[in-house]
């Protein structure tokens, strides 16, 4: 479905456009789980922005910057990244 939105026809066909699409798929972030802006994440795991920004900037998670530049990322690698810090951080 991603790929059918971006590439409706090959007019729409930029070179912008297929480097979007080849870093997208290479991030390996489709068709895999949803990416949610910080504040959905922070909203659905209940933690203010500004801690998962700060995370994010010391390599706690990845941020994923697709289309408008917005920072995207997976619940599941928020996740990861609050159980590692309970048990001590990454070993």
């Amino acid at each position: 479905m991603y790929k059918k939105q971006l590439l409706q026809s090959a007019a729409d066909v930029t070179p912008a456009a297929v480097t979007t699409l080849v870093g997208v798929f290479e991030a390996g972030v489709v068709p895999g789980e949803p990416l949610l802006t910080l504040k959905a994440a922070g909203a659905a795991r209940n933690i203010p922005i500004f801690k998962l920004r700060k995370a994010a900037k010391q390599g706690a998670f990845p941020i994923y910057r697709v289309g408008n530049g917005r920072a995207l990322c997976r619940l599941s690698e928020v996740d990861a990244a609050i159980n590692a810090s309970r048990d001590g951080g990454v070993q």
